[in-house]
Formats: structure tokens, C-alpha cells, sequence
């Protein structure tokens, strides 16, 4: 298992990477979108385009400001009683900054674009400067802090954060379930790791719905501390547009761990949960880089009908 990665998280850049904040210089975020979109190879660029429309479109994504999900995680392993949590994400898709509140272990990470900061039951846990024996642990609540926000960002968000800087794309062809119901086109994607905060070893298989074009499942290889560089498989359900006319973001998330070829049971089944979600929402002054700036609980989801969004209509409010 690897705690330490190259980029730190003191210094990880996960930036533009992370939600597709535009860094073409005078382009909105959705412009940046389509020309990325533009530049990929011709193998890819029907997929992701597609699945870019599919989620909602990039007007409807470069629009958003911020998001903020309130979710419970579920982390059971064979034998063992599963870790129940609930957690609160701060997500600034303008710029870097973010924010994790677990409630139940009383631990709030803060990053504002340059520096993150732990807290635990209200007292700053200060980071050391060398992993020794007794600085290990303090250590490995930063190095988690920001492996959790790059999954919570990076799965969420998907496919818009594939089209950020530092991932490299490539088809991976087609690929039929066993029973022959479903046909899956395959993105492969890598990570340069002083852009990204990946490893260079990473690596992330994306399928992608033969009907709605949304993310659906993921074979995910991540040397984290979530992950461990176990091979986990990913699965994307409970679609729901967020908002009027806003994105349609997955409000479960359901990982496996498994084995290379992605057949074993290795007995660990970690869930996130949504229960509330929103964009825009208005935040404390604050809320990036103090304590006690936590945001409010957000109000219970409207129930939304499926509407025309983007390329053509949505199918339902799941998948």
C-alpha cells in the first residue's frame, strides 16, 4: 500500500483537472469543453461526446458555480461490521477550493486552493514534516482528505472531469455483457501525475450505457488510500436531473473490490449514498478555509419530471 504521493497533498494541483475549470485563456467553461471534446481521436470523440450530452450538456455544467452533496458511506468488508458515516462535500467547480465535513468521526478538511487543513473534533491537526512513527497517522489524514475529494470530484463528476487536463484518453473498443444484454463502449484513462495528483500507475476503464450514453460502470486500478492499488469495479445508478434543467448527476455510487481480470469477490463493497445535492447553493464566507464557516443542511430534492435536456430526451429520472 502507498500513503505517500508524489504530489502531496500540500501541493496537490488537481485545478482544471478535476471539473473542467476553464484555463483557455477568455473561453467560458463550456467553450473549453467543446474544444477539448474537438481534440480527441477520432475513436473517442463520439463517446465522450455523447456521454457529455447525455449527462446534460456542457452549458448546463459550465453554468454551475459550486456543489454541494450531503452522503452516507457504507465501507463493508468480509467479516467485519461495515463503517457507516455521513459526510457534507463543499465543491468550488470555478477554481481549486473544497471542503469535507464528516460528521460522524467530527473531522472538517479545508482546501483553498493552495493549502489543506484537518480538523478534528474543532482542533487543527497539524501536518508533519517527515513520516516517522508517531507522525504516520496525522500524515494519512491529509494524504485521505485529498484522495476522498479527488474520487467525490472525479467519479460525481464524470464524464466532464475526463476532459480535464492531465488525462489521456483511448478506446478501449466494445465490450458484451455475458448475457449478451448490454454493449459497452470502453474509455481508457491515464493520469499525468505532477497535473492530476495520480499516480502514474492509475488507471480507470469507463463503460459507458449502450441507450443513455452516461457513465455506468468503471474498472478502477488506484494506488490511494481509498483503494490501495486493489482493482475495484464502479457502478453508477440513481440518475437524477439536479435542479431545474440542471445536470443529471448519479446519487449512488457502488464499489467492489476484485481481481485483475474483474471476475473475484475479494469481500469488500464500499457505497456512497446521496442524499441531498444542489448547485449554486449559497455559501458562508469562509466556507474553503474556516472551521466554522460550515455550510447549512440543504433543503429535501424536488421531484423533477423528465424533460428535452441537451441532445435528446432524458429517459426517466434512474437509470
Amino acid at each position: 500500500m502507498r500513503l505517500w504521493h508524489r504530489a502531496s497533498a500540500a501541493c496537490w494541483m488537481l485545478a482544471a483537472a478535476c471539473l473542467g475549470v476553464a484555463s483557455l485563456g477568455g473561453c467560458t467553461p463550456a467553450e473549453v469543453f467543446l474544444q477539448r471534446l474537438g481534440a480527441l481521436d477520432a475513436d473517442v470523440k463520439p463517446i465522450l461526446r455523447d456521454a457529455v450530452w447525455g449527462h446534460g450538456n456542457p452549458y448546463v455544467w459550465g453554468a454551475r458555480k459550486n456543489l454541494v452533496i450531503e452522503a452516507r458511506w457504507s465501507d463493508y468488508r468480509r467479516g467485519l461490521e461495515a463503517v457507516e458515516s455521513r459526510r457534507t462535500y463543499c465543491i468550488d467547480l470555478t477554481s481549486r477550493r473544497m471542503r469535507i465535513d464528516d460528521l460522524t468521526t467530527q473531522t472538517t478538511s479545508l482546501y483553498d486552493g493552495a493549502t489543506w487543513r484537518v480538523f478534528f473534533r474543532g482542533k487543527a491537526i497539524t501536518k508533519p514534516a517527515e513520516v516517522t512513527a508517531e507522525t504516520v497517522g496525522r500524515l494519512f489524514m491529509f494524504e485521505q482528505a485529498a484522495d476522498e475529494m479527488r474520487l467525490v470530484r472525479e467519479t460525481f463528476c464524470m464524464p466532464f472531469t475526463l476532459l480535464g487536463d492531465g488525462v489521456k484518453l483511448s478506446s478501449s473498443g466494445q465490450v458484451r455483457s455475458p448475457a449478451g444484454g448490454n454493449l459497452w463502449n470502453v474509455v481508457q484513462a491515464e493520469f499525468q501525475p505532477n497535473v492530476t495528483g495520480h499516480w502514474h500507475e492509475d488507471r480507470l476503464f469507463v463503460y459507458f450505457h449502450p441507450v443513455n450514453d452516461r457513465v455506468d460502470r468503471a474498472m478502477i486500478v488506484a494506488f490511494n488510500t481509498i483503494f490501495n492499488g486493489i482493482p475495484h469495479w464502479g457502478e453508477w445508478s440513481d440518475y437524477r436531473r439536479v435542479g431545474d434543467d440542471g445536470p443529471i448527476m448519479p446519487h449512488l455510487l457502488d464499489f467492489r473490490m476484485t481481481d485483475v481480470a474483474g471476475v473475484a469477490d475479494l469481500g469488500r463493497h464500499l457505497t456512497i449514498t446521496v442524499e441531498k445535492m444542489a448547485f449554486d447553493v449559497t455559501l458562508p464566507a469562509g466556507v474553503y478555509s474556516t472551521l466554522g464557516a460550515a455550510p447549512a443542511k440543504l433543503p429535501a430534492e424536488p421531484v423533477t419530471t423528465p424533460r428535452q435536456l441537451g441532445r435528446d430526451d432524458v429517459h426517466g429520472t434512474t437509470r
